[in-house]
C-alpha cells in the first residue's frame, strides 16, 4: 500500500477547512476549537514549505 506523501498545500487546505467551520460553528468552544486547529495547520504548512523536499525525506526515513 502507498502512503501520499503529504505537502505544505494539503496542510493549507486543512487550514482553510477549519477556518471555515470556525466561521460557521455556533459554540465558543468550537470556535476556539477550530481555530487551534486551523492554526497548527497553518503552522504545519508553513514548517513543510520551508523544509522542502529534506524535510519530506527525513519524515520518509521515520516511516521505516
Amino acid at each position: 500500500m502507498k502512503i501520499a506523501k503529504p505537502t505544505s498545500a494539503h496542510f493549507r487546505e486543512r487550514a482553510r477547512h477549519y477556518r471555515l467551520a470556525e466561521a460557521i460553528a455556533d459554540a465558543p468552544r468550537d470556535v476556539e476549537m477550530f481555530h487551534d486547529l486551523a492554526t497548527m495547520f497553518e503552522r504545519l504548512s508553513e514548517d513543510f514549505a520551508r523544509a522542502g523536499d529534506h524535510g519530506t525525506q527525513r519524515l520518509r526515513g521515520a516511516r521505516g
